[in-house]
């Protein structure tokens, strides 16, 4: 076992991995794997803490190191990502995030928060490179961070708070706003109920709903004729209220509650008192998608830990309070978990590239408070240096992962080449990413055969369809809410 001095944590095992089939955890197995390396980090930053890593080091290295990132609120090491990229050549980690222990060792703990938000993040990256480092006899000739969702949000702390560890960081469906994405799940969850809390509607429901905002955005000129996806959403406040009339020409038996209920969801969560934006609502078209609609009518708010961190495990969703209440959230939790700091000068002089894709028909992450994130640093920065490092893509019809009737995945070129390929060729080559291809498959699972190819800019470019003024008039999060 390598003996390195790894400030707070300790390497609990080294095994060598012959190639062929490997089960590192009871539900996970993988056939087929190189012959690598693997090390088992715990690190404990304090008495409340208990983070778990690992790095997997192929035999054939390709000199590059690629920290992951998790989803949710963690818990286990995403192998998936570790087999991914050990059988590409890369030396790659991954971090349970320090919530291994469930909901309840968030409350009133500190510590976790901290571990979550972005210290286990941090400390797998340093850790990895010290253990690389020794084992290889060499440093990473560069690091690249890839990250979706949760793995999002771990994207913009790096980038915000270790501006040296990367060379380049793709946030995917990014989760950086996250308490106020979590307060968004509460609010689409009770305006969806009655005040008996039954649902307002129906699963059937849920799909009529999302068959309107197709042919209501193709009645408008949206994507090509015969898409079963929405492209690009209407967003301003009168768009939307004219969707919602639509919805009752065709649906005319929904009561005005229920049209209501469409309404709120639509324009997303108000402080009932300050009358400001706590956070973008549902974009139109992502209804049938995780966290859309769907979910909004089940018995319990998606990812609802935010909550139960802060008043404990009983807490009933219905009960939450969108003033009071989403003020002792940002107080207790924002500055660890939130990452919406728009100033990323440190970052951009350690000449670091950031590439941010989201999709218009993500229910959990929607894609307006990725322009509302990216029009604040422009407005930080400046747009020519902007412009020189940050690249943020809209994908039409994409949802929160990589299934669903919209884009599935997106490619660097028609040929292929996803977000490592991406950020590699901006780093090493300087090729940066002006123009990516939206890839839509024909069983909406990213397999069986491609449906489409289209050429996809990145927002606010002369070609980009998002950014426009109505884009601008949409309900945002507002900038002195944020609690950076």
């Amino acid at each position: 076992m390598l003996k390195i001095d790894l400030t707070d944590s300790e390497i609990v095992l080294c095994e060598n991995i012959t190639g062929g089939v490997f089960s590192p955890s009871d539900k996970v197995t993988f056939e087929n794997l190189p012959n690598f390396h693997r090390f088992v980090v715990h690190s404990k930053p304090s008495e409340k803490s208990f983070i778990k890593t690992e790095v997997w080091l192929p035999e054939d290295w390709n000199g590059i190191f690629l920290g992951t990132g998790n989803g949710g609120m963690g818990g286990s090491i995403m192998y998936e990502a570790l087999d991914i990229y050990v059988r590409l050549g890369y030396a790659v980690a991954n971090t349970d995030l320090g919530t291994s222990r469930g909901t309840k060792s968030g409350f009133n703990n500190p510590e976790l928060w901290k571990d979550y938000g972005w210290r286990a993040t941090y400390l797998m990256t340093v850790c990895a490179k010290a253990i690389i480092k020794e084992f290889y006899g060499k440093a990473p000739d560069y690091s690249y961070f890839l990250g979706g969702s949760t793995g999002g949000q771990q994207a913009h702390s790096l980038a915000q708070r270790f501006s040296k560890e990367y060379n380049a960081i793709f946030a995917g469906v990014h989760a950086n706003n996250r308490t106020h994405v979590h307060t968004y799940f509460l609010w689409n969850f009770i305006s969806a109920h009655n005040s008996k809390g039954e649902a307002l509607f129906t699963a059937d429901d849920v799909l009529k709903i999302y068959d309107c905002a197709v042919k209501f955005h193709q009645l408008r000129g949206d994507g090509e004729k015969g898409d079963d996806f929405v492209s690009c959403p209407v967003t301003s406040k009168k768009d939307i209220a004219e969707f919602v009339n639509f919805v009752s020409e065709q649906i005319p038996e929904y009561t005005k509650e229920q049209l209501e209920a469409l309404l709120k969801i639509y324009l997303g969560p108000v402080n009932p008192v300050t009358k400001k934006q706590i956070y973008s609502g549902m974009p139109i078209g992502s209804e049938i998608y995780h966290a859309g609609l769907g979910d909004a009518i089940s018995n319990q708010p998606p990812h609802n830990f935010i909550t139960k961190w802060v008043f404990g495990v009983d807490f009933k969703a219905e009960n939450f309070n969108f003033s009071s209440d989403m003020d002792k959230v940002n107080s207790v939790l924002a500055a660890d978990l939130n990452a919406n700091n728009p100033d990323l000068t440190e970052f951009y002089k350690n000449g670091g590239k950031f590439l941010a894709v989201c999709g218009t028909a993500d229910a959990c992450i929607p894609f307006q408070d990725a322009i509302n994130y990216y029009s604040r640093v422009k407005k930080c920065m400046g747009e020519d240096v902007v412009n020189s490092f940050y690249r943020c893509y809209i994908m039409p019809g994409k949802e929160h992962g990589v299934i669903g009737r919209g884009t599935n995945v997106f490619w660097r070129t028609t040929e292929g080449g996803g977000a490592v390929d991406i950020l590699r060729h901006w780093v090493e080559k300087g090729e940066a990413p002006d123009m990516l291809y939206a890839v839509g498959f024909n069983d909406h699972k990213a397999v069986n055969g491609i449906k489409f190819i289209r050429k996809v800019y990145p927002v606010d470019s002369a070609n980009s369809s998002f950014f426009t003024n109505e884009i601008e008039k949409t309900p945002l999060c507002d900038d002195e809410y944020l609690n950076l």
